[in-house]
């Protein structure tokens, strides 16, 4: 699932410096999340 949202990520050119590092941000959370169960 994960990795979806990573190639979510890359494929969406048109996403704002803003949402990107919002995205990026949440998604290494979750995956920190994730890991430590």
């Amino acid at each position: 699932m994960f990795m979806n949202v990573c190639k979510g990520i890359r494929n969406k050119e048109t996403v704002s410096e803003s949402e990107m590092k919002i995205l990026l941000t949440t998604h290494i959370f979750r995956c920190i999340i994730f890991n430590n169960k």
